[in-house]
């Protein structure tokens, strides 16, 4: 790439208006000789002719731009998916097409009181999560399960969470629709999700609060239990997971956060641990106690399972760390262990 250059045809003079950066250049030029449009590395903006002075920065990732006959108006598309409307006299901007959802419906059911998290990109929005009663629409966005509106817990770029209804009804294929209400030109996301009767199981992160894969607060919930702050033998861990159904203070309140105290499942689940598996080969399981599950106080269609740890664990060692797996599910369906994704926390030697 050469030098950018203006030639003045009504001087037949010319100037260097930029020096070459080695990248492509692109140029769009009003067909009043106003203003010029330039791109380059993903950056779109505006110059004044003929002074070439930058009036106008438009996107710092743009994937193209484009501007009107008289000059007044560009527009630019972000290579996030959106399109913007310049107005370059008023300076006003505004989104006009917001980038369509990519969002992963889950393998797993949804189950009734539970929250159900959809990931993937959602929109170019801040994290916003509900009050403490969660309204159908947050951020602008609103989820319907069957055309009927959900309970909205969390948006966020790559997260969207919403409450299932206690009341709704089990079914093995309903439609889920996610839209922006504010955004005629968002495109809204469809899948199927079925909907099962609890226990199911389903361990969750406690997004916002301790970020990461699967995860295990320790038992003073000063973070979780990494390799740099394992866990120790005898420790009470706590677990956060859907899926485990009504409890026996008769709490059933769509759209509400569980009130704080204790508030337990009637079908206690039973939880397990065993070695990580080397080379493939099965290891022993271990029966562990477990001190509390129900729902999680304060939050909203959330369990809290509360396990201690044994002071003899089965543990393995993996990459230097010594791991153990937990699981949880029900006596009356082992073959939910063997579909649960185990925690994998890790312990100190």
């Amino acid at each position: 790439m050469e030098d950018l250059i203006l030639f003045d045809l009504a001087t037949n003079t010319k100037r260097v208006l930029e020096h070459s950066s080695g990248d492509n250049v692109v140029l769009h030029v009003s067909a009043n000789g106003e203003r010029l449009l330039l791109e380059r590395a993903g950056i779109a903006r505006v110059l004044a002719m003929p002074s070439g002075l930058e009036t106008h920065l438009l996107l710092e990732d743009a994937a193209s731009a484009t501007i009107s006959g008289d000059g007044r108006i560009a527009f630019a598309s972000s290579r996030g998916g959106s399109l913007w409307r310049f107005d370059l006299e008023t300076r006003a901007y505004e989104e006009w097409l917001a980038p369509a959802a990519e969002l992963q419906f889950p393998a797993e059911s949804a189950v009734p009181g539970s929250l159900f998290t959809l990931r993937g990109r959602i929109a170019d929005v801040a994290s916003t999560e509900s009050g403490a009663v969660a309204a159908t629409s947050l951020a602008g966005f609103e989820a319907l399960l069957d055309g009927e509106p959900l309970p909205m817990f969390k948006v966020g770029p790559r997260e969207l969470r919403v409450q299932i209804p206690w009341e709704s009804n089990i079914a093995p294929s309903r439609r889920l629709e996610i839209r922006h209400q504010r955004n005629p030109y968002f495109l809204s996301a469809l899948g199927l999700v079925a909907v099962r009767p609890a226990p199911l199981v389903q361990f969750e992160r406690l997004s916002g609060y301790f970020e990461g894969p699967l995860v295990a607060p320790h038992a003073d919930f000063r973070g979780i239990a990494t390799p740099e702050d394992p866990a120790v033998p005898g420790e009470t861990l706590h677990l956060y997971a859907t899926g485990l159904g009504p409890v026996t203070t008769g709490f059933a309140t769509t759209g509400q956060r569980t009130p704080l105290g204790s508030h337990p499942v009637v079908n206690m689940p039973t939880c397990q641990i065993s070695a990580p598996r080397v080379n493939g080969i099965p290891t022993p399981v271990t029966a562990l106690p477990l001190r509390y599950a129900g729902l999680a106080g304060a939050l909203l269609g959330l369990y809290q399972l509360d396990v201690t740890l044994p002071a003899e664990l089965p543990t393995a060692e993996l990459g230097g760390v010594t791991y153990v797996n937990l699981q949880c599910g029900y006596s009356s369906a082992p073959q939910s262990f063997l579909n649960l994704v185990p925690v994998r926390i890790p312990i100190k030697p």
